[in-house]
């Protein structure tokens, strides 16, 4: 727990690096940890690592399946990559699992609009 506090201290204070490093070792004293892992994926994000990212939200959905948190943190990895149809399902998976979920609802309402607007221009 003590990597993982000092990698979330060291990401919000800008080195993300180091707090790349932190989670690491984090993960190596317990790879199924799911919180780390988001905290992991966020990070990545903020470096710009988005395939890092995906990967780290991935391996917390395998973990914890029934967790919408990771679901949502790889729709918006997704949908920066554009891959709408992808990241919309990904959003339903997690409403499946918190179904009154503001975030989430919200979210996947933006992404059926922006898969609808996608699917119109590619078609046309």
């Amino acid at each position: 727990a003590l990597h993982y506090d000092i990698g979330v201290l060291l990401s919000k204070q800008g080195q993300l690096d180091q707090a790349v490093n932190q989670f690491a070792l984090a993960l190596k004293a317990n790879p199924q940890d799911t919180d780390t892992l988001l905290a992991l994926g966020k990070t990545h994000i903020q470096r710009r690592e988005l395939s890092k990212a995906l990967e780290s939200f991935e391996k917390a959905i395998e973990i914890d399946p029934e967790d919408a948190r990771p679901y949502t943190e790889a729709a918006k990895v997704l949908k920066d990559a554009r891959n709408y149809e992808r990241a919309e399902h990904m959003l339903r998976r997690a409403k499946q699992i918190s179904p009154s979920d503001l975030e989430i609802n919200r979210l996947l309402s933006a992404m059926m609009t922006l898969n609808l607007v996608h699917t119109a221009q590619t078609a046309a």
